[in-house]
């Protein structure tokens, strides 16, 4: 998402600040999930020399709450298509959803998956963003289609 302006930039960058832009994104497991859907709160610490992001206790230092929903879009033999919504914006956040619900991303081998993709991604996808326009308010709505490889295939078929 850019900005024309500096003016709008600083709104846009205002909204997400405030959380007053929806995120959506799609992903896939490499497990299927044992509910529907659900809504998950978890404090995550990041550890920056390994580049990675640990659930902790509350209270923990350095720790920020995360809270995360998902629900299941399709599934197909052991994958499932979920769609996830972050409340909170953290750092690998949804990546740490998926795999604390033993239902890590396909190729997330970081938080629990079993083998790589093909082509070395995770199957994480951002969706679409909905955002008031930044100088006029009018509501918007921008969507992105996955991708082409062949894990996103579940997806095009529905």
């Amino acid at each position: 998402l850019f900005a024309r302006t500096s003016k709008a930039a600083a709104r846009l960058s205002a909204a997400f600040k405030a959380r007053q832009v929806e995120k959506t994104y799609w992903g896939v497991s490499e497990r299927p999930l044992l509910q529907d859907e659900g809504s998950l709160e978890q404090w995550l610490r990041k550890d920056a020399q390994r580049n990675r992001v640990e659930v902790v206790g509350a209270g923990t230092p350095g720790a920020k709450l995360a809270h995360s929903l998902w629900r299941v879009l399709g599934g197909r033999g052991d994958h499932t298509w979920v769609e996830l919504r972050p409340l909170s914006g953290r750092s690998h956040q949804l990546r740490v959803a998926m795999g604390s619900l033993d239902a890590p991303l396909a190729g997330d081998l970081k938080y629990g998956a079993s083998t790589p993709l093909p082509d070395q991604s995770i199957a994480l996808h951002a969706r679409s963003l909905e955002l008031a326009h930044p100088v006029g308010g009018r509501s918007l709505r921008f969507e992105s289609e996955p991708p082409a490889g062949r894990v996103w295939q579940l997806v095009r078929g529905r």
